[in-house]
């Protein structure tokens, strides 16, 4: 199939800009209700007020926005570099999506193992401190997705 064939292509500046809304958004209230939800298992915790729910959030957002932007940024240039020619596909896409996402999720992973566990260090498993990084890594790839869709005007093809 020639290019002349294909569906119009989509700027790259939108495939970015949606392509890192999208996880971020997304990432963001799945962290913020992961935050909540395991500071109500406390025993010593009282619910969250709609307050703190909204600055959890907000701050939630703000950190995301430092590692979501720069990664749909990186997979942006790295995707412009190898479609300079012909239409790459979605598996090549999710493969570099998955190589720009990394360095971001090992830095949310950091800063989810970072300080102290307040005395629970033994029930803390192996699953809930790697929960922030794989649902990086997940959104992160949902948006790779999104921004192939985006710039190629198709979900699949």
């Amino acid at each position: 199939m020639s290019d002349a064939a294909l569906p119009a292509r989509g700027p790259w500046w939108l495939a970015w800009l949606i392509g890192a809304a999208v996880p971020l958004l997304l990432g963001t209230l799945a962290i913020t209700l992961w935050m909540g939800i395991s500071a109500a298992g406390d025993d010593h915790a009282v619910a969250w007020s709609a307050g703190e729910w909204i600055l959890a959030f907000l701050h939630t957002l703000m950190l995301g926005a430092i590692a979501a932007l720069p990664t749909a940024l990186l997979l942006i240039g790295l995707m412009a570099l190898a479609e300079r020619r012909t239409r790459k596909p979605l598996l090549l896409w999710l493969v570099l999506g998955l190589v720009a996402t990394t360095p971001f999720a090992f830095l949310v992973w950091g800063l989810s193992n970072m300080g102290d566990c307040f005395e629970r260090c033994d029930e803390i498993s192996t699953l809930q401190s790697l929960t922030p990084a794989l649902c990086f890594y997940a959104f992160g790839l949902l948006g790779t997705l999104i921004a192939y869709r985006v710039r190629h005007g198709a979900w699949f093809a």
